[in-house]
């Protein structure tokens, strides 16, 4: 028999069994990476238990809140007129929080707020009132009150 026409010699058990470890092992060790670049990008953000906001205007106000320039707005709460309500599980904005106003289809303002004057203030936000002023000024009408039912 020439060397063209010979069998081909079978791989070792050794050598297969040190083939599967390896795979075994790069596929663990990339299973075990992805998990935690997953629980990395995907985790929750922290969050405020309680926010509670007074709203002394004549107007329902829509109120959202964000950290920076670059994020986008969180929805806090509705508020009707001379109401005080808590927001609950509030996502944290961070150092600095801006809320933004708007009642009557109208931009009402927005103003900055750090978290450790919110922290003072026992998380409660007061609206001012020269946000209702303003939306009164540019000629919105306030938010109608509800009529008693008969009962």
């Amino acid at each position: 028999m020439s060397p063209r026409t010979g069998t081909k010699p079978e791989a070792s058990p050794r050598r297969t069994r040190s083939v599967v470890q390896h795979d075994f092992v790069v596929v663990l060790v990339a299973g075990v990476i992805a998990a935690l670049a997953c629980a990395v990008l995907l985790r929750e953000p922290s969050r405020i238990d309680q926010l509670t906001v007074s709203n002394p205007t004549d107007y329902e106000l829509t109120v959202q809140a964000r950290g920076g320039p670059d994020q986008a707005w969180t929805p806090i709460l509705v508020l009707g007129p001379g109401r005080t309500e808590p927001a609950l599980d509030v996502i944290d904005q961070g150092s600095t929080w801006t809320f933004r106003f708007s009642g009557q289809g109208r931009d009402a303002g927005s103003f900055d707020v750090t978290r450790d004057q919110l922290r003072e203030a026992g998380w409660r936000l007061e609206i001012p009132t020269a946000l209702g002023d303003g939306l009164r000024e540019r000629g919105a009408p306030p938010t109608p009150q509800p009529t008693p039912s008969a009962t």
